[in-house]
């Protein structure tokens, strides 16, 4: 099976995420949904920094499937290794829907990770990220939830 160009460069490790090819795929106007933000990002630059760390962190990734609809959108299921703090290895499983625009660049990328319990494990690091170059409304909450 072919897959999608992102999929073959993030494959590649460091330097298919970071050529100028792999930017190249995204639109100026790219959305990132990312797990670990409440908001999601409007901003090309910012959006293939995460997707760059998120990869970074987690091995980069090895995909399983790939699912093409007839709207432009590919959904791409992959995994990776993630070591714990115990030095224990768990496998991060994580899933991207890429939409394409009518100018045939990603648009949209909605990320998903689980199992929970291994997601959180990038948590701390990616929240660190964001609140270096992001407002507090994209990764900070206002209230705790109330377990009632």
């Amino acid at each position: 099976m072919s897959f999608h160009r992102f999929a073959v460069l993030t494959e590649q490790g460091e330097s298919g995420v970071k050529s100028e090819e792999f930017a190249a795929l995204f639109d100026a106007d790219v959305v990132f949904y990312a797990p670990y933000l409440l908001e999601p990002l409007q901003d090309k630059k910012i959006a293939l920094q995460f997707l760059n760390e998120v990869f970074e962190r987690s091995g980069y990734p090895k995909y399983t499937h790939q699912f093409v609809d007839n709207q432009q959108t590919t959904l791409l299921l992959w995994e990776g290794n993630l070591q714990g703090p115990d030095n224990r290895l768990f496998t991060l499983e994580g899933s991207l829907a890429l939409t394409e625009g009518s100018n045939g660049l990603i648009h949209t990328v909605i990320s998903y990770l689980r199992p929970l319990q291994v997601g959180a494990l990038i948590m701390k690091p990616m929240i660190a990220s964001a609140s270096s170059v992001l407002p507090e409304e994209y990764w900070k909450t206002s209230k705790p939830l109330s377990t009632k």
